[in-house]
């Protein structure tokens, strides 16, 4: 049941701050006015000065008060290079532990996290658990998507698969398992699909996804190898929501390659044919509406028919 081709068409050290020329901001909100707000940015000044004469809780109490309106910003731009120079785990996590979620947080969370020598699989455990919600997981996944990408393409698999055994949340391994993946089906297709063939079936299909987001668009015919090699393994289920993930890309990319390579896939993908040829129509009907008509008489599937001819009827007229 092989898959035809498819067409080509302990707290803080004694380290100082250095001035910083990352001119990114967070977003801020709420500023603090008047008296209040210069006796902030005094203080503010007197930290950047000598922070280790500062405690934590200080630090912390400075930023959440203020929602780190301080220095217009710049305290909090320079505060991130001043963590991500941390040596120590417990200092880092000392550090962001008592912020509130607020934007500077999530801005510190991103951005420490691409520059710090203590990302890694070893301490994702102790990094995660600084996170309070979603929104900052999201931070903390784009970070460390960051920093993976700064690393050689053969550390990356390495550093990636440390990541997901660290059982860490969904929104930050979905982010690696994309980012490594990217890298690696470029500079190495063969050593890519090896990797992912190893995973865990969890983690595997949303690799077999990222993948094949990069095979349509550039290897459709190694694609659908890769998803013949499923089918030759025994691995059905996970071959059905690879046929749909590289459909659905193919069809954005190719139209009518994707439409003739789904119009003749196995009825046991019946299911999933019917997303890819309505999808593959559609983006016929928007680049090459002449040839729609000639596409619709192939469709072999009833299913697909009925869903065409509902969605373009005025085409198909």
């Amino acid at each position: 049941m092989l898959l035809s081709s498819c067409s080509e068409e302990n707290p803080p050290s004694n380290t100082k701050l250095k001035k910083s020329s990352n001119s990114s901001q967070p977003a801020i909100s709420s500023p603090v006015h008047g008296r209040q707000k210069s006796e902030d940015d005094l203080l503010a000044v007197r930290m950047l000065a000598d922070l280790s004469s500062f405690s934590t809780e200080e630090v912390s109490e400075l930023l959440n008060r203020t929602n780190g309106n301080i220095l217009s910003g710049r305290f909090v731009a320079e505060y991130q290079n001043y963590l991500a120079s941390l040596k120590d785990i417990r200092s880092l996590c000392a550090a962001l532990a008592g912020l509130n979620a607020a934007p500077y947080k999530t801005f510190l969370l991103q951005h420490v996290f691409s520059k710090s020598s203590l990302v890694s699989p070893e301490n994702m455990t102790a990094l995660h658990g600084l996170c309070k919600n979603n929104e900052e997981i999201e931070q903390l996944a784009i970070g460390i998507e960051a920093h993976l990408r700064l690393l050689k393409i053969e550390n990356q698999v390495a550093f990636a698969q440390g990541i997901l055994d660290s059982n860490v949340d969904d929104i930050v391994s979905a982010r690696i398992i994309k980012a490594s993946i990217e890298s690696l089906a470029q500079a190495d297709p063969a050593k890519a699909e090896d990797w992912i063939f190893n995973l865990p079936p969890e983690v595997a299909t949303k690799a077999d996804g990222a993948l094949l987001a990069q095979y349509a668009a550039s290897k459709p015919e190694r694609g659908v190898d890769y998803i013949n090699n499923l089918l030759k393994k025994g691995q059905l289920e996970r071959s059905k929501n690879a046929v749909r993930s590289f459909g659905l890309n193919y069809s954005k990319v190719d139209p009518t390659g994707a439409f003739e390579w789904a119009n003749g896939l196995p009825d046991v993908f019946d299911q999933y044919k019917v997303q890819i040829l309505v999808s593959s129509f559609g983006n016929i009907v928007n680049t090459n509406p002449n040839k729609a008509k000639e596409r619709f008489t192939a469709v072999k599937n009833q299913d697909a028919r009925v869903a065409i001819q509902s969605l373009y009827n005025a085409v198909l007229k």
